[in-house]
């Protein structure tokens, strides 16, 4: 197993709070396909995270989690073809058809496409610690509070005596 890279989803690769996915509908910026829409902006960290979101209108119980599946495992799978330093949001687009191969290529494409468009639209962010190539791999250690928004992740203010 020399030479061989990890294709865990692991904690530090997921959006899990509500002001981490707050930030990049705020600052994000969004493209789309046929299949799936992105929203995503730069986080200050080495690697891309991913938050799922599958509406109600999408279908039942059964259809909205085979969709999260399918998404989780191909941002998974394809870890070393998405561009690094990203937080991406995806959801489904309204009236598609799911196919994990058709998700997976679409996954590739659209997040090249938006690591393309922050880049032209701020190019210094892109000359920083994380560089939008591909394949960037996180330390084993826990980091402090995500994509430089100087929050605790909490979404609280703290109070001062």
């Amino acid at each position: 197993m020399v030479g061989r890279v990890s294709e865990r989803f692991r904690k530090h690769q997921r959006l899990r709070k509500q002001a981490e996915f707050d930030r990049v509908f705020a600052e994000g910026r969004v493209v789309s396909d046929a299949t799936l829409v992105i929203t995503g902006c730069r986080n200050q960290l080495g690697w891309s995270r991913l938050g799922v979101v599958v509406p109600r209108q999408v279908g039942s119980a059964v259809v909205r989690n085979r969709w999260k599946r399918w998404i989780r495992e191909a941002f998974r799978r394809q870890q070393m073809r998405i561009p690094a330093g990203l937080d991406l949001v995806v959801r489904p687009r309204k009236g598609a058809a799911g196919n994990y191969h058709r998700i997976a290529s679409s996954l590739v494409s659209l997040t090249r496409q938006l690591a393309h468009r922050l880049e032209r639209s701020d190019p210094a962010a892109s000359q920083g610690g994380a560089s939008g190539t591909a394949g960037g791999h996180p330390p084993d250690e826990k980091q402090g509070a995500p994509c430089g928004s100087g929050r605790t992740g909490s979404g609280q203010e703290q109070r001062r005596p």
